[in-house]
């Protein structure tokens, strides 16, 4: 872990303005957390990883999707800019063709860390309370838990746009906001985890533990 020193001026009751330090501490995850439930103690430490850190892209992003002539320049804007920070996304264009995707910037774990993360929710409370919540505990002090660096990917850590969910048809597609799956249940996404989905997709917030 690394500390850092912030001041902010503050303003007392005899109207001065003072400055006031706090140290605050990060790991090489994110800034550490220090409230109830996440507190700190000899044992056990808790710092956050965000999985939209940095992201840059979001502007162009929706920029490029409004501009977009057809389907093709849509798709496009996608793998290029791929800053979508947490939505599905359904289109159409005029030759009847619709796309559907959840580009959410995701973390990438390993076949390992995915397991192990599923036994951990099966098997101890606390973990499957907050994944209950939208949160994912992972343990710090594992390397199995690290955020996999793919070719690709709109930052380092995250799942590349290739490996994303998505369908192409010429019927329809829905959006149903949990499990990717069956967008279309004439042809269902199953070259992609379900697990991973339910763990990764809808877990925007990470939450890394050093015990």
């Amino acid at each position: 872990m690394v500390s850092s020193t912030v001041t902010v001026g503050v303003r007392d009751r005899d109207d001065v303005v003072r400055g006031r330090e706090r140290t605050l501490w990060s790991s090489h995850y994110g800034p550490m957390l220090n409230f109830p439930l996440f507190g700190w103690s000899e044992e056990w430490g808790f710092t956050f990883r965000e999985a939209n850190t940095g992201n840059g892209h979001f502007l162009s992003q929706f920029v490029g999707m409004n501009t977009a002539a057809g389907l093709d320049e849509f798709r496009a804007v996608f793998e290029r800019e791929n800053g979508i920070p947490w939505v599905n996304t359904v289109a159409a264009d005029s030759s009847g063709r619709v796309w559907y995707i959840d580009a959410s910037r995701t973390p990438a774990l390993s076949d390992e860390g995915e397991r192990g993360f599923r036994h951990k929710i099966e098997e101890e409370p606390l973990t499957r309370l907050l994944y209950q919540n939208k949160v994912a505990v992972l343990d710090g002090s594992n390397p199995a838990y690290e955020w996999e660096d793919r070719p690709g990917a709109p930052a380092p850590g995250l799942v590349p746009f290739g490996e994303l969910p998505q369908l192409s048809r010429h019927d329809w597609v829905v959006n149903a906001n949990e499990s990717h799956w069956l967008a279309n249940p004439e042809q269902p996404l199953t070259n992609r985890s379900v697990s991973r989905d339910s763990i990764l997709g809808a877990q925007r917030i990470g939450t890394e533990c050093f015990g």
